[in-house]
């Protein structure tokens, strides 16, 4: 998993 995907998959989770 890329750093990009993995900080944008967090950002999804944290956002939600």
């Amino acid at each position: 998993m890329n750093t990009s995907t993995k900080f944008c998959f967090s950002r999804f989770m944290t956002g939600n």
